[in-house]
């Protein structure tokens, strides 16, 4: 179901079935927008599973899966060191809303040579993955002497 919801959004989720080789395929933490941390057999495998993950890349979103009918509270050195739960059974509103604020977390904790010049995007205001998008494109044609024709509907912020 997680999965569907995901790509749905437009993500492309990797599982890993044991948190113990969560890290198996993913050499760097480059392309991978969140962590979304499941049952680990244990509040212990959990937590030493998170530290892991923060210690390999700090700059990586973990979300935490909870099933608040059939799960103990959380501990407290677990909650602290995730940006959101979210409740299981998964629902589109909030696994978008907290994906998003991954995206925010993710681009804040970039550094800072990575981050886009102001003076190009100085009006372009926005932080959802279509405006991303339109970014990115921007980036493409920024330093080239192209011309550029932009389409769409009157009245839509061209």
């Amino acid at each position: 179901m997680l999965k569907s919801v995901l790509e749905f959004l437009e993500y492309s989720p990797v599982l890993a079935p044991d948190c113990k080789q969560w890290r198996k395929g993913h050499p760097t933490a480059e392309n991978i927008q969140a962590v979304i941390l499941g049952d680990c057999g244990s509040d212990k495998g959990r937590t030493e599973t998170l530290y892991s993950i923060k210690q390999w890349a700090p700059q990586i979103p973990v979300l935490l899966l909870v099933d608040k009918q059939r799960d103990a509270p959380v501990p407290a050195e677990i909650a602290a060191g995730v940006l959101a739960q979210v409740e299981l059974p998964v629902r589109y509103p909030q696994l978008s809303y907290v994906m998003q604020q991954a995206q925010i977390y993710r681009e804040s904790h970039e550094p800072a040579s990575s981050k886009r010049p102001l003076e190009v995007f100085r009006s372009l205001v926005g932080n959802s993955r279509a405006i991303a998008a339109v970014r990115k494109l921007i980036e493409r044609v920024a330093n080239s002497g192209a011309n550029v024709l932009i389409l769409g509907e009157s009245g839509t912020g061209k």
